[in-house]
């Protein structure tokens, strides 16, 4: 335990407090240790807007984000500080942003440290000194990402499947919100031709700050 720090998909947090849970990675954290760690996972400000490290955790962060509890995770996990970091589908079933700090987070723990990272989001590990493809439990490939996907085997199939679920995932987005977009003019158009005297309302306000800003410049 002194060598090897574990952060899984749902680490567990104890209920009591932030200082408390933190406290559990490194018993002599000063406040300003646990501060920084909590500022590296960018939850400072919120623990802060919350009471600070006095900040009250129910039982598993059942009053916390997924996100959050998985950030507060790594920054105990940051005290701990040992040689060698296990994170074991760490970034599963959160928000894209909290995952995206998380990695950022990793990338630079790797840095001086040796990082094992355990994802069936490939993207995750495209970074890796060495990637192994697991199979049925047998390591069927290694190597780099660009060497695995130049094998043409099962890491590249998968690889190219994920980036096109994503791009697929991201351009239903796009068109979703271009709708709900559609759908609000056609409704404020359908309002004013109900309401004649609504769009009339629009245009009077519209010359108004026209005016206002005329003014403005004048007298400047």
């Amino acid at each position: 335990l002194d060598k090897m720090t574990m952060i899984g998909h749902d680490s567990w947090i104890f209920k009591g407090t932030v200082r408390e849970n933190l406290l559990l990675g490194k018993p002599s954290a000063t406040e300003e240790e646990m501060k920084e760690a909590l500022r590296k996972v960018n939850l400072l400000s919120f623990v802060e807007a919350q009471g600070g490290l006095a900040m009250p955790l129910l039982s598993n962060g059942s009053n916390i984000s997924g996100g959050q509890k998985q950030r507060l995770s790594l920054a105990r996990a940051l005290l701990h500080d040992t040689p060698v970091y296990i994170f074991d589908e760490a970034t599963s079933n959160i928000d894209a942003e909290s995952e995206e700090m998380i990695m950022e987070v990793i990338h630079e723990l790797a840095k001086s440290r040796t990082i094992l990272l355990i994802s069936h989001r490939l993207a995750n590990v495209v970074g890796s000194d060495c990637i192994f493809m697991l199979e049925n439990g047998r390591v069927t490939e290694a190597g780099k990402h660009e060497e695995l996907l130049k094998k043409r085997g099962s890491y590249s199939r998968l690889f190219k499947e994920q980036k096109e679920l994503e791009r697929y995932s991201d351009k239903n987005k796009e068109s979703s919100a271009g709708r709900h977009k559609e759908s609000f003019v056609e409704t404020l158009r359908d309002t004013c031709m109900e309401e004649p005297g609504h769009m009339e309302d629009l245009h009077d306000q519209r010359g108004e700050r026209e005016d206002i800003k005329e003014g403005g410049e004048k007298h400047e």
